[in-house]
């Protein structure tokens, strides 16, 4: 039930610098606002900025060979995944998500080679 979601919600408030770490498979949400101001519709200067990434991480044992080629190849063309480490689709179900035009990989470490 909507209402009764909305009457448990909890607004987190953080600082510029903070650390938000939460479990994505619980209900989870955020509005940034629109900037415009009250009635009058006059522009507000921008006060909010977010950056969230998203770091998902299973043991290895969990995903298959061909899930972890997959994503090997999937990394080096730019396809996206959803956030279970152990499969190879994407949000939507599909296996394939639409890869930027251009798209070059960047150069990564061994160690960073090894999270793939």
């Amino acid at each position: 039930d909507d209402e009764d979601l909305k009457q448990r919600a909890l607004l987190l408030h953080a600082l510029p610098g903070d650390l938000v770490l939460w479990d994505s498979r619980t209900v989870h949400g955020g509005l940034v606002g629109t900037g415009m101001g009250d009635r009058s519709g006059e522009a507000l200067a921008a006060e909010l900025a977010r950056l969230s990434v998203t770091v998902s991480m299973t043991p290895r044992s969990r995903a298959s060979d061909f899930v972890l080629e997959r994503r090997r190849k999937g990394f080096a063309r730019g396809e996206s995944f959803n956030h279970v480490p152990h499969e190879a689709g994407t949000s939507s179900g599909t296996v394939r998500a639409p890869v930027r035009r251009g798209f070059r990989p960047p150069a990564l470490t061994d160690a960073q080679l090894a999270l793939l």
